[in-house]
């Protein structure tokens, strides 16, 4: 299958996508599985913070920005910055208006809803930084 992005290209190799909403957690795993990514989810930062607690690092975090919990998005992007400088993130969001989203800080957005191919667009600018 044809996704746009050549297997060659890619070199992350795991991902971690935080989201509250189920379905968007599976369509969003479903892409990255395809493109040869190991996947891991998590339905709130807590839960993502949980699985760094416990050892787990990753290549690229995809991450929406308002979810339920202690922290939202842009907060556990900060996080995992500060344990995994390199890591790469794409941060997305149904809603507009958040600043630290349209600053420099997280160049790689993704305006909810976004097609597969808006997703793999925006992983293949993180490949080629």
């Amino acid at each position: 299958m044809d996704l746009g992005v050549p297997e060659t290209e890619i070199s992350l190799k795991s991902a971690l996508v935080v989201d509250d909403e189920t379905l968007i957690r599976q369509i969003i795993s479903a892409e990255l599985l395809a493109l040869g990514y190991q996947v891991f989810t998590a339905a709130s930062a807590d839960e993502a913070i949980v699985l760094l607690s416990e050892g787990s690092s990753f290549d690229l975090l995809i991450t929406d920005v308002r979810m339920p919990g202690s922290m939202d998005g842009i907060e556990l992007s900060r996080k995992m910055r500060e344990c995994c400088v390199e890591q790469q993130i794409i941060i997305m969001s149904g809603f507009t208006g958040y600043d630290a989203v349209n600053s420099q800080e997280f160049l790689h957005f993704l305006q909810k809803p976004f097609t597969a191919k808006r997703l793999r667009e925006e992983i293949s600018r993180l490949v080629h930084v």
